[in-house]
């Protein structure tokens, strides 16, 4: 079985306890505005173009000759451009580019191969009691691979960790439950209406999916992606919290901090990032705005991390 993959990082420290690898699954059925990694979206190849990195058409032109479809074509000056709408995401164009200018974004390999490839850091995960976490994307969109690549993993008895929306069956959700030792989870807004404006589907399912699994014993780490006028109010953050302690069984919450790293990815792929207008949260900026919402979930009896 092969999967597909966009990125591998090794060295992590955010995703999961330790020093672990993440491993980045395409596709994802939901469509967060602020999502930060655009090109795990769709499960089918895309082109990113750094066009700072083009040595020029003049000097090169390969893109150019390898497109059966005319999509990549001179740009006034020195670099090159991609006609979206006449790229039929083929990769010929990247695959020939010798200065890494036009890249794909779908990696195909086997659950052996991610396997063998994150055994080279063996011995950082004993050290740090870390391991492996799969994101993405949705690791479950892409679910018979997800599951082969977790009992592979845990055949080496290594600590997993998921970056999952939880938007997907119980009953998927429950075949991964024996070789998953940690969930990262967002609540992305607790209003429906609200949910679906931004991220594109409801949230119905992932809730009640959230309840289900608070039943399960496993660990469960929920994050809130702070995001200034979308999901910060008090009412909606308190709402959260609640939900949390209440309905969760759970004691704490991670704050995700709203940034643009991602927005130049939106350029490389010739899309429009939508939240331009919307400023990032900076802690040494945003100081009081930060512990008025850290002492919303404090007042309910949560930690806040």
């Amino acid at each position: 079985m092969r999967g597909l993959i966009f990125d591998i990082q090794r060295f992590a420290v955010h995703d999961g306890p330790g020093i672990r690898t993440l491993v980045f699954f395409k596709g994802c059925p939901l469509s967060c505005q602020w999502c930060s990694n655009p090109e795990s979206q769709s499960i089918n190849n895309e082109i990113m173009l750094m066009e700072q990195e083009c040595i020029g058409a003049d000097k090169c032109g390969l893109c150019i000759t390898a497109c059966g479809n005319s999509a990549i074509q001179r740009k006034e000056g020195k670099g090159v451009f991609i006609d979206r709408e006449l790229c039929s995401r083929c990769g010929n164009c990247a695959k020939v580019c010798p200065n890494d200018t036009l890249r794909n974004t779908n990696r195909v390999m086997t659950a052996e191969e991610i396997t063998d490839y994150v055994m080279k850091d063996i011995d950082f995960y004993n050290r740090s009691n870390g391991g492996v976490t799969l994101s993405g994307g949705e690791p479950l969109y892409q679910f018979d691979f997800c599951l082969e690549l977790l009992k592979a993993l845990k055949e080496k008895k290594l600590h997993t960790a998921i970056e999952t929306t939880a938007y997907c069956g119980w009953e998927n959700i429950e075949k991964l439950l024996p070789f998953v030792d940690l969930f990262l989870i967002d609540i992305k807004h607790m209003s429906s209406p609200e949910h679906k404006k931004y991220i594109g589907v409801e949230n119905s399912l992932i809730l009640d999916n959230l309840k289900k699994l608070s039943k399960e014993k496993k660990e469960i780490e929920i994050r809130i992606p702070l995001i200034l006028g979308i999901n910060d109010q008090q009412d909606n953050l308190s709402c959260t919290g609640k939900f949390v302690k209440n309905e969760l069984g759970l004691k704490s919450v991670t704050l995700l901090l709203y940034h643009r790293l991602g927005q130049t990815k939106y350029e490389q792929l010739g899309k429009e990032y939508l939240l331009k207008s919307i400023e990032p949260v900076k802690p040494d900026r945003n100081k009081k705005y930060l512990e008025e919402r850290k002492q919303i979930f404090r007042n309910l009896g949560l930690d806040v991390k």
